[in-house]
């Protein structure tokens, strides 16, 4: 389940968001924790 998590749902939730929010979501994604800290 994780591996799908990480391989599908993170990635288009990530797509929709950047998408919908632009310049503001791509400065969020710099400074938010990852799933995997180094990693993902």
């Amino acid at each position: 389940m994780l591996i799908s998590f990480a391989t599908w749902v993170i990635p288009a939730h990530d797509k929709y968001l950047a998408d919908r929010y632009g310049e503001e979501f791509a400065e969020y994604a710099k400074r938010a924790n990852r799933l995997v800290p180094y990693v993902y």
